[in-house]
Parts: structure tokens; sequence; C-alpha cells
């Protein structure tokens, strides 16, 4: 999802009780639940039946309905409610220690080695103990680019095949023009 929700930026990874763990040592009351997602135009889904009773909590809780569009996300949320809000509208947690809740923190992958030197070495100074790099999710065997020009080059080599080999529907007296 880096185009999606981190183009060119980082990803981190931490855990459900990390966070819940965090928010509960910010005084303030938070509840954590999986997203639920709605075909809004049918008002159909297959997780939520506003008739079941066992999804009557949804109705009193709708920030835990999505649009169906995002369910790839698979996202996991946690809701508070609270007066404290700093002057841009939102509620400011602080003191929260980094290294209390960040697992590990992988760079986008497109990133210039100027670029991932750079943020290798901020959150080395910053966090040492975590695990920071940059994601290897376009190298290797699996890259997409990497698949596009191994095609390509197939498809390059076939069509160079059909050409000398007169195959390509181009009358030979042609070719060697």
């Amino acid at each position: 999802m880096w185009s999606v929700s981190g183009n060119q930026g980082v990803a981190i990874k931490t855990t459900i009780g990390k966070l819940r763990a965090l928010f509960e040592n910010t005084g303030r009351d938070f509840i954590c639940g999986r997203m639920t997602y709605v075909d809004y135009q049918s008002g159909k889904s297959t997780e939520f039946d506003p008739t079941s009773k066992s999804d009557y909590r949804l109705l009193l809780r709708p920030f835990f309905l999505k649009r169906k569009e995002y369910e790839s996300e698979a996202e996991v949320r946690f809701v508070t409610a609270g007066s404290d809000r700093d002057e841009r509208g939102g509620i400011l947690l602080k003191n929260l220690k980094p290294e209390n809740w960040i697992s590990a923190i992988r760079l986008w992958p497109g990133l210039t080695t100027d670029e991932e030197s750079s943020l290798l070495k901020t959150v080395q100074q910053f966090i040492p103990q975590v695990d920071c790099q940059k994601s290897d999710l376009f190298s290797g065997q699996d890259d997409s680019s990497h698949l596009f020009q191994i095609m390509q080059s197939d498809l390059e080599s076939a069509a160079d095949s059909a050409w000398t080999t007169g195959q390509d529907g181009i009358p030979m007296p042609l070719n060697t023009l």
C-alpha cells in the first residue's frame, strides 16, 4: 500500500497491545475495535447487519464503520472523547516515548541513497533500539519493475526472432531494406 498510504513516507510497525498500553498511560479513556466495512449504496455487508442484535453496538459506535472500498486496509481504530484540545482541534497526547510503541520502521522503497541515509541517521539518533531500514518491497524477484523488464526483454526477443525469420508478417524483401 505504499502508493496509497505512504508514498515517499514510512511504515511504522507496532502491536495493538503496545498501543493499548500506551493509551492507558495517558489517563484518557479509549476504546479499540476492528473496523466493519459496509457497502453504503446497498446498505449491506457480510460483516454487519443493523437488524441483528449482535451488531447493535455498531449502531451506537458508527466510528467503527467504514466504506467497503477501504476494506483492504483491515484497520483497527482507537477512539476517545474529551475536551482537552489543542488550537488545531485535535487531542494532543504528550510524553509518549516512541520506543514504547514502535517495533520497527520501514522507509519507502523508492528513496534515494542520500534520503535513506539521512532518515536512518535521524531515527538512529532518536530511537537507536528500533529496527529501521529501507523496505525491500521493490527489490528482488518479486519486484514488479523487474518482472516488467523480463517481459519486455522476452517480447523484444520474440519480435526480433519473428523479424529475422520472416514470421512477423512483413515480406522478406522489405525486411532487408
